[in-house]
């Protein structure tokens, strides 16, 4: 049965390849390009994974792009989906792997916690990633191809 992943970038569009790859391993993915259009994305579906960059825009719509002003004090909007996925009811926890091109240090570490809170299973850092590396750490967390049961368990 395939899985259904929620992947949240506002760079996915140059990244259909991979798209393309989780496909072929029985992972259907949505995309969504703000903070804003994961949210909708999120209501009324039970999504067994969600890819999460850091580094998004609140809004997707023209005319409506964050103020740069706010992005100085809140550049790391992923973490609010984050936490809307950590308020999530439901049996069993979804995997969440988070990717970042971030190189700051209270970002890193605040992520490092949540990741041995359980909130977050993988993290990867975009600048260094290979297509084959995402789509292994995805499938892995989701328990499709590593003969386990995934890291997104209850």
């Amino acid at each position: 049965m395939a899985k259904h992943l929620l992947w949240v970038d506002d760079e996915w569009p140059l990244l259909e390849r991979l798209v393309a790859r989780l496909k072929e391993q029985s992972v259907d993915t949505d995309c969504a390009e703000s903070v804003a259009e994961g949210r909708l994305m999120m209501q009324g579906h039970d999504y067994d994974g969600f890819l999460i960059d850091m580094i998004l825009p609140a809004s997707s719509s023209p005319g409506q792009e964050s103020d740069p002003s706010i992005w100085d004090r809140r550049p790391f909007l992923g973490l609010d989906l984050l936490e809307d996925i950590w308020a999530l009811e439901r049996k069993a926890r979804p995997a969440v792997v988070v990717l970042t091109i971030a190189e700051d240090d209270r970002l890193l570490e605040r992520l490092t916690r949540l990741k041995r809170k359980g909130v977050v299973d993988e993290i990867l850092r975009k600048g260094v990633l290979r297509f084959e590396e995402v789509t292994h750490t995805v499938v892995c967390a989701l328990g499709v191809a590593c003969g386990q049961e995934g890291l997104g368990r209850a």
